[in-house]
């Protein structure tokens, strides 16, 4: 207790002193950190455990690797993302108003959009959590990695900045010789100066100026605005020719346009973010998309449907390994099954290949489908199968669904290649996706957000992601009918430049797509009457930014969306593209939701999660008369957003975010301290609560969860069929299964829906009784189960198959026939199409046969007759319908992209071990001689290992253990490693000491020898 308490007065002390000075590095702003906030950075960031760091320094040190902070750049949010990529291109330290500006314009003469203004401090908040911004509001810092991969390349180097910028004047100008930089000084109106450094700065202090710059692009001529409105949201580079044309001489010459490599120049930072209004983004997107309704339906039609559809789904699994069990096809060398086998597999549950691999795919991660292992590998259902089978029918479904919810494996890319250029083929290598569970988790909680039976648009759901995950969005028109470019400015190609005019893009004014309102500063609207008075068709100009919008990207999320939204539909889970009840029986009951992420408040705070209320149709804080857009009661309205299937938070906003779209005035929110220690542990807490797929364990409880939601929606087997005098019969719905597997290999199925059709055949009644049955089996099985009498034809045909099964007989010698009738084997033998057997009579009524007994049985049945198998003894060989079957095998594990996230127990042992670490690297020491009494004391980690001789050290610990004291002792083990430790000594005796080691939170025994030296902590300044 006292321990606990000596860390909590500690971390006190070290919050007031970075209040008041700021932290200096990562480091120290982690110390600040409660163990609540340090668990929801590791719980983020779960590589940052692999393995448990040693202290918060090799924590921090950590979190900068390129790779972790790749990972972490690539979960964030779009806005979450803009921001860090704002903050790449600022000046650091950045404050607060700074990165305000960069985000929603610094243009006085209009306010800044109000959701930018809202939703900018959770970003940052954002961005803290993950440890990838420290510092207080005045002193932002973006980690170091962060910037290298966020930041605009230097002239010369390969890639494109996310913002369209290009480098600083400073960056531009390091290779430019001095003479040639006082020229351009001098002719943009600014003395001369002694050295580069000074006028370099002049030139940047010029361009800043708002006022002076706006004065020099006054008497820039025309044609000059449209070269500088092509280039200004990128890409910055442009070539020119070697006679450049007038506008573009004059832009060279003071400065607008510096060269980087001869034939080729770029728009300097500072000069792009005057004409953008001082905005790193075209297009903030700070609230995401909304998912769009594109259809409404009755709650009861949805369930109904997707009810129907799981019994089709559990249908066609069993057909497709039906068709398997006495022999599947076979494995290929590298794996997987072939495209003939495909499309035979496709044809037998009639349907197109891709849905045909998803159902193989399904069976093979539900664990009833496996390959043998034989010599000659054939896929073959599992004994898992069996036991499948005799399920009920929302138990076989759940099962299905379980191994659907985490699997890794998509049937999406079978038809496609790999990396090295390989096939990919259903059932084979290379089909794992990793991000697929999270995405169909995710996609499942978007469509549980709309109101019940709503069926949302495809492609909103994909925007969604994409924003989720900080993907460009698509191009959407300007204003002024020109396509703008994403926010992110990314074109790539350079523009050309070289002649009197160009086709311009869109100026830095006007509105962008979004609503947020352009800042309209003089350069800007500089920039729009140059673009507004171009010559087109001269200068021959190539690339920039373009008039054909963009299409959407195709990622990788999207394109598992799309699978699982085909997916769910096939499986029953939605039904006419609306969520059912037992789909949203697989999620986890909590808290209601919203479609804004999966949260409604944060948890430990009064904080509305990020976008929450412009979800539920709150504008400006005030609620809307639509009511909440999460699940709702069966019956309820739905919201406007839903029922007009308005899909764009513009909508809510109006343009330029001022008003909403019924004219409500949205107020801008008063001004408030972007961020608190409430604020930052709301964050912490946010970003430390992700909504994870599910485990294996977690599917199937779901699984069971929504199969009894299920069960009442399904109709009950039945016992009874009515046949028909056609020789068909008609099961009025799913049959019983004894009864069903006896039908299905007594006739033929001749069309499936509410009700199956079956056909008797001579070939169905002959593989019932090569399965065993006779002739009465059969008559008084129809009897027994057709609530209509037994159609006289159909009885007619069962006696005549049963009279001539049989009478000839196949074996192995290395295949021969045999039968009782010597005629019956002369007129096979004098039928030509038996010549391929090659027969020849051994005795009066036998033949043999140059041919195996399986193509002999197979060639007969063709001609017409009707043999039957039999042993080595004579016996008939019954064949049944789970006559092969694979060794018990285990269904495929989900392959994970990354470590796993950590669970409560694993983030406070990982906490308190880097608790006790830090605060023995960190343990301040008293001097140790009398000639340092003078001396400061210094950390441990500053001076290595304490050395001390075997008296001191013995002397020092014997008092430690009096007084209770704490000491810090340097300690090698037996393998010779040297560490750090504070201990706290109990008992010294015997030449051991036991002590409490506050580095590994345990009472150990430690040897004397083994300790180098010790060394007495100094008192806490506290």
């Amino acid at each position: 207790m006292g321990r606990e308490r000596d860390r909590e007065v500690r971390v006190a002390s070290e919050r007031r002193r970075g209040a008041a000075a700021g932290p200096r590095t990562l480091a120290e702003e982690l110390r600040t950190r409660s163990d609540e906030e340090l668990a929801a950075l590791l719980r983020a960031r779960s590589d940052l455990l692999s393995p448990v760091p040693g202290d918060l320094t090799a924590l921090a040190t950590r979190a900068g690797t390129r790779a972790s902070v790749v990972r972490a750049l690539e979960r964030l949010d779009r806005f979450a993302l803009q921001t860090a990529e704002a903050l790449a291109v600022a000046a650091d330290p950045c404050s607060y108003e700074t990165l305000l500006g960069l985000m929603a314009g610094d243009d006085r003469a209009e306010p800044p959009a109000p959701h930018v203004v809202r939703e900018l401090p959770r970003a940052v908040r954002t961005l803290r959590a993950q440890a990838l911004v420290w510092g207080g509001d005045d002193r932002l810092h973006l980690v170091r990695t962060a910037r290298e991969v966020l930041a605009p390349p230097p002239p010369g180097a390969t890639g494109t900045s996310p913002t369209g910028l290009g480098p600083t004047v400073a960056e531009a100008a390091a290779g430019m010789s001095p003479g040639r930089f006082q020229e351009i000084i001098t002719t943009a109106g600014l003395p001369t100066t002694h050295d580069s450094v000074t006028a370099v700065e002049s030139l940047t202090a010029l361009f800043r100026d708002r006022t002076r710059m706006a004065a020099l692009l006054a008497e820039a001529p025309p044609e000059s605005g449209e070269i500088l409105a092509r280039l200004v949201w990128g890409p910055p580079y442009g070539t020119v020719p070697a006679q450049p044309s007038p506008p573009v001489r004059w832009l060279t010459a003071r400065g607008l346009l510096l060269p980087t490599a001869p034939g080729t120049v770029v728009l300097p930072r500072e000069v792009a973010l005057h004409l953008r209004g001082g905005r790193a983004h075209r297009t903030p997107e700070p609230v995401p998309p909304a998912v769009a309704v594109a259809a409404e339906h009755r709650p009861r039609i949805v369930d109904a449907t997707a009810a129907g559809q799981s019994l089709t789904a559990l249908g066609t699994v069993e057909d497709l390994l039906k068709a398997w069990e006495n022999g599947g096809p076979a494995v290929l060398r590298a794996g997987g099954l072939s495209v003939r086998d495909l499309k035979r597999a496709a044809i037998t549950v009639d349907t197109d290949e891709p849905t045909a691999a998803f159902w193989l795919e399904l069976a093979y991660a539900a664990g009833l489908l496996a390959s043998d292992g034989e010599a000659d590998e054939r896929f073959a259902p599992t004994p898992a199968y069996d036991e499948w089978l005799r399920s009920p029918a929302e138990a076989r479904w759940a099962t299905l669904v379980a191994a659907w919810l985490p699997a890794t494996r998509t049937a999406g890319p079978v038809g496609g290649v790999d990396p090295k250029g390989r096939a990919l083929s259903a059932l084979g290598p290379g089909l794992d996706r990793t991000p697929a569970p999270a995405v169909r988790h995710r996609v499942l909680h978007l469509l549980a957000a709309l109101p019940e039976g709503a069926a949302p648009d495809h492609s909103a759901v994909l925007a969604r992601l994409r924003w989720e995950h900080g993907g460009a969005a698509h191009a959407q028109p300007s204003a002024g009918g020109v396509q703008a470019q994403p926010g992110t400015g990314g074109a790539h190609g350079q523009a050309g430049v070289g002649g009197a005019a160009m086709s311009a893009g869109p100026g830095a004014g006007g509105r962008s797509a979004s609503g947020t309102a352009g800042a309209r500063t003089r350069g800007a609207a500089f920039a729009d009457r140059a673009g507004a008075a171009r010559v087109s068709g001269t200068g021959g100009m190539t690339g920039g930014v373009g008039d054909v919008p963009a299409p959407p990207p195709d990622d990788l999320r999207s394109r598992l969306a799309r699978w699982m939204l085909k997916e769910a539909e096939l499986l029953g889970i939605t039904g006419r593209g609306a969520l059912s009840a037992h789909g949203r029986a697989l999620l986890a009951p909590a808290a209601p939701q919203t479609a804004a992420d999966g949260f409604g408040k944060l948890p430990g705070t009064e904080q509305e999660a990020p976008h929450a209320t412009a979800e539920r149709g709150q504008v400006g804080g005030r609620p809307s008369t639509s009511g909440a857009a999460g699940p709702r009661a069966r019956g309820a309205a739905s919201d406007d957003r839903a029922s007009t299937g308005r899909a764009s938070a513009d909508r809510v906003f109006g343009a330029g975010g001022a008003t909403g779209a019924a004219g409500d005035t949205v107020p801008v929110p008063p001004p408030q301290p972007p961020f608190s220690d409430s604020g930052a542990r709301a964050a912490a807490v946010f970003a430390a609560a992700p909504t994870e797929p599910p485990s294996d364990g977690e599917a199937v409880v779901a699984g069971a969860r929504a199969a009894a939601v299920l069960a009442p929606l399904l109709p009950p087997p039945l016992d009874h069929i009515l046949l028909q005098a056609d020789l068909t019969a008609v099961a009025p719905g799913p049959l019983e299964r004894p009864l069903a597997q006896m039908l299905g290999v007594l006739a033929e199925v001749e069309s499936k829906g509410g009700a199956t059709v079956y056909r008797f055949t001579p070939g169905s009644v002959r593989r019932a009784l090569d399965a065993g049955q006779t002739a009465a089996d059969l008559h008084a099985f129809l009897a027994r189960h057709s609530r209509t009498p037994v159609p006289q034809p159909l009885s007619y045909l069962i006696d005549d198959v049963a009279r001539k099964h049989g009478h000839l007989r196949v074996g192995a010698a290395f295949a021969y026939v045999r039968c009782d009738d010597e005629a019956l084997l002369a007129e096979i033998l004098a039928d030509r199409r038996s010549s391929g057997l090659r027969l020849r009579r051994l005795a009066p009524t036998v033949l043999a046969a140059q041919t195996t007994p399986d193509l002999m049985l197979e060639r007969l049945r063709e001609m017409g007759f009707a043999p039957a198998a039999e042993s080595t003894e004579g016996d008939v060989l019954v064949a049944r319908a789970d006559a092969h079957r694979t060794p018990p095998r285990a269904a495929p594990a989900p392959v994970q992209s990354g470590p796993p996230v950590p669970d409560a127990t694993l983030l406070g042992a990982a906490v308190k071990a880097i608790r006790a670490g830090d605060r023995a690297a960190t343990a301040v020491t008293r001097p140790t001689t009398p000639a340092a009494a003078g001396a400061p004391a210094s950390p441990p980690g500053s001076g290595g290992l304490p050395r001390t001789t075997s008296a001191e050290t013995l002397a020092t610990m014997q008092a430690a253990a009096l007084t209770s004291s704490a000491v810090w002792i340097g300690y090698v083990n037996a393998d010779g490693a040297a560490s750090q430790r504070v201990i706290a000594p109990v008992r010294v005796e015997g030449g051991f000491v036991t002590a409490y080691d506050h580095t590994a939170d345990e009472v150990r025994t430690f040897p004397l020898h083994r300790i180098t030296g010790v060394a007495e902590l100094a008192d806490d300044p506290t």
